[in-house]
């Protein structure tokens, strides 16, 4: 779960672990603007760097977002771009790998 007050999240496993991130909005986001976030793996190919880095949108419109990891994904690191500076337009969001 990635909470309402949080702008950065980071997850990190075994390298390949995971072939892709599914991300749903919190039920509560009913009636609120789609969440945006940029979802960027950490690959460990070519020295390790951020690979496939992806902007999504999750809320009334998208209910489940799916983004597909890099072969050797060991991580990601997700971020709300969004503007506003105490949250308050925020709601949580949830994701499973898989």
């Amino acid at each position: 779960m990635i909470r309402a007050d949080q702008k950065t999240h980071a997850i990190s496993f075994a390298n390949g672990a995971y072939s892709w991130v599914s991300f749903f909005a919190d039920p509560g986001a009913e009636s609120k603007i789609d969440q945006q976030l940029r979802v960027a793996p950490w690959s460990s190919d070519n020295g390790g760097t951020f690979a496939g880095i992806t902007n999504i949108a999750v809320g009334d419109s998208n209910e489940k977002v799916t983004v597909a990891l890099p072969a050797h994904c060991a991580g990601i690191s997700i971020q709300r771009p969004g503007t506003d500076p105490d949250g308050s337009i925020w709601c949580p969001v949830a994701y499973n790998l898989g």
